[in-house]
């Protein structure tokens, strides 16, 4: 029983040797190689996304700071034009005091907000002769 096992074992040996298919193992490295360039695929995939994903943190913190200062451009703008208007007005009392004080036909006389154009008698402007 011995020989038959050996002489089983050495047709066994002797077909593994005379079937290796090398077209087999070719096809295999050849999926190993394609398997390992999807994974370089990914890990460029991966270095792309965490880059995007930096930009993107970069972009919003910009985006809202940006947001802040336009908050505050306006509310600065807002205090000057406040600021001129209250200076407008304290000139427009000196102002209407004199031209009254200083024309015979002179009314009410200021300047206006948006030119700074004299307007004297409510929008009659003449020149003094």
């Amino acid at each position: 029983m011995t020989e038959q096992f050996k002489d089983k074992i050495k047709t066994y040996i002797s077909d593994v040797d005379s079937g290796f298919d090398s077209s087999q193992l070719n096809k295999v490295d050849d999926e190993i190689l394609k398997v390992r360039e999807q994974i370089n695929s990914f890990g460029y995939r991966i270095e792309v996304e965490k880059k995007l994903e930096t930009l993107q943190t970069n972009y919003d913190t910009a985006s809202r700071l940006l947001d802040e200062l336009k908050d505050q451009a306006r509310a600065l703008e807002i205090s000057a034009n406040n600021d001129i208007r209250a200076k407008v007005d304290e000139f427009n009392m000196v102002y209407n005091d004199f031209m009254i004080n200083t024309l015979k036909s002179c009314r009410s006389a200021k300047l206006d907000i948006d030119d700074y154009m004299p307007i004297i008698n409510n929008g009659e402007y003449r020149e003094a002769i």
